[in-house]
């Protein structure tokens, strides 16, 4: 009812007010005293705009958005019912979970050492590594390119740094014999050693391992 009184307020306000703007547009056209259509014409305009936002704020609010309060408690059993039944039923996957037995500690362990296992490759590079470190004193990088070199062993980079980590050498030692071998041949200043026993083109040994062996070159 509201809505419908609104309405036509705002149907005759409409009218007046194009009424009054068409006064305003001619008096404005013939230079005349606008002042009281234009005052009339906004007020007219302000009105009108207030019934046309009655017209919406007086209308029924449609019961299809209106929830009861009976409506909200039959909707909240509904979904306790439905926590209960998940929670009392047990999951397909819990229950897979449970049947699975876990492997014992020693199967872990058997599988682990199985894995840990070298292949023949692996074994045939350390054994190749033994060789270079006890008949020709090489450092651990030099063993390492000379079981990768194409012109050398020409094993997988993987399998010669399996065989260099594995390898039980003493590499001080094996500095010190190489050193021991250069000035046996020629006559060497320690700093030139030096530089023989770190060099990437040389030994390759560790600038720690080359102080060792020039260290000791005299005892």
């Amino acid at each position: 009812m509201g809505s419908f009184i609104f309405t036509v307020l705002w149907f005759f306000i409409s009218i007046a007010f194009l009424t009054m703007f068409i006064i305003t547009i001619v008096r404005i056209v013939k230079k005349g005293n606008i002042k009281v259509p234009l005052i009339s014409s906004i007020v007219l305009f302000l009105v009108g705009f207030a019934c046309f936002v009655g017209i919406f704020v007086a209308l029924p609010v449609s019961d299809n958005y209106t929830v009861s309060k009976n409506d909200t408690e039959t909707i909240d059993k509904a979904k306790n019912t439905t926590n209960k039944n998940s929670e009392s039923k047990p999951t397909k996957q819990s229950t897979e979970e449970k049947s699975t037995v876990e492997p014992s500690t020693e199967e872990v362990k058997t599988e682990e050492k199985e894995d840990n296992k070298p292949n023949r490759e692996q074994k045939a590079a350390l054994n190749s590594a033994k060789s270079y470190s006890e008949y020709l004193n090489m450092s651990k990088e030099g063993i390492f390119e000379q079981l990768t070199s194409k012109a050398g062993d020409k094993y997988p980079e993987d399998i010669a740094r399996y065989a260099v980590e594995n390898l039980k050498a003493d590499y001080k030692k094996n500095a010190l014999e190489s050193a021991k071998s250069y000035i046996n041949i020629m006559d060497m200043s320690n700093e030139e050693l030096y530089d023989q026993l770190t060099s990437s083109a040389g030994d390759k040994f560790t600038p720690e391992e080359a102080q060792y062996a020039i260290d000791n070159l005299d005892k």
